[in-house]
Order: structure tokens, then C-alpha cells, then sequence
């Protein structure tokens, strides 16, 4: 495997003080997520969104985040609110016992047509300057932890994150011009 960096501009995650709008949010994560009815508000640490209402990022506790899981997630129900174009990170700090990285993501799309999103550079581009400024760090590793996953390096700049992942090769051939 090859690492690959990728050189973005950094989008800041905006908080959603509007009521209405962080109920929608946390009503629909809760539809999504069945089983954390009931517990989901009382461990958001967050509820943001970037500039352009593309992304949600929602940050939990730990142990919220990961009692996610990965069956019986109910997908369409992350389609009911159109207060948001693209996808929804879930994020959360990580502890010592996470292996060195300093926070955990998933990203999930399906409003674009992808469920789950296995390692995402663009959402990094929203988590890099969250948690560069809530755990004081230029550099640091996510873990997006979907069920494929990756570790992702971001290195923050003045307007940029610069986003080192590992590539694998899933296809290959030659193209005849």
C-alpha cells in the first residue's frame, strides 16, 4: 500500500443554534440509529454544519459513538430532513486506549447514493479544524471507523488541511490510446 496525500481547503463546522433545525438533526440521527432512542441527545457534545448546509457533523461521547454499530442502521431515515445537501459525520474524541489517533469518524451519504462511506478525505476537511482547535494540535490522526475503515493524518494550514491516508489498489489495467 502507497500513501497518498491530498490537499484540500479547511471547512469550518459552523454550530446549529437554531432549535428547530437541532432537533430535526438529533430526531433524525435518532431514527436512523433505533437502538439510541432515548440516549442519543443527552451525548451530543455538538451539532455543526458547514458554510454551505452540505454536511452535518454531529460529535458524541465515546461510548455513544460507538454503540452505533453497523447492522440495523436505517438508512432513508437520514433522507427526511432537507435542511442538508450532501452527508452526515459523526465524530467523537478518542482516548489512549484508540491507538494513537486522536479522534474517531463515519461519514454516512445516502443522499448521494452511498450508505456509508468507508474513509473520506472531504469530511476530514470539516473534523481536522474541529479538532485542531478543541484538542489544540496542527497535526493529527482520525480513524474513520466504518466497517472497511482507515486512518487518515491532517495536518492543518492556515486555510488548508493537507490529508495523508494509505491507498490499496483495488483495480488495474492498461488504457491503449
Amino acid at each position: 500500500s502507497m500513501k497518498v496525500s491530498m490537499d484540500f481547503p479547511k471547512k469550518k463546522a459552523t454550530e446549529v443554534i437554531d432549535t428547530e433545525d437541532r432537533n430535526s438533526i438529533l430526531t433524525m440521527l435518532e431514527a436512523a440509529f433505533p437502538h439510541t432512542k432515548g440516549t442519543l441527545e443527552e451525548n451530543v457534545i455538538f451539532v455543526g454544519m458547514d458554510e454551505v448546509r452540505g454536511n452535518i457533523m454531529v460529535e458524541l461521547t465515546r461510548d455513544c459513538f460507538k454503540s452505533l454499530g453497523y447492522d440495523n442502521i436505517l438508512y432513508l431515515q437520514m433522507l427526511k430532513w432537507d435542511g442538508y445537501t450532501h452527508g452526515i459525520i459523526i465524530c467523537c474524541a478518542a482516548t489512549v486506549e484508540d491507538d494513537g489517533t486522536d479522534f474517531m469518524s463515519r461519514y454516512f451519504c445516502p443522499k448521494v447514493g452511498i450508505n456509508e462511506d468507508p474513509v473520506t478525505g472531504s469530511a476530514h476537511c470539516t473534523l481536522g479544524p474541529y479538532y485542531a482547535e478543541k484538542l489544540g494540535k496542527q497535526d493529527m490522526i482520525g480513524h474513520q471507523t466504518s466497517e472497511r475503515g482507515g486512518i487518515v493524518q491532517c495536518i492543518l494550514g492556515d486555510d488548508r488541511v493537507t490529508i495523508i491516508g494509505t491507498a490499496v489498489t483495488t483495480v488495474s489495467g492498461s488504457l491503449w490510446l
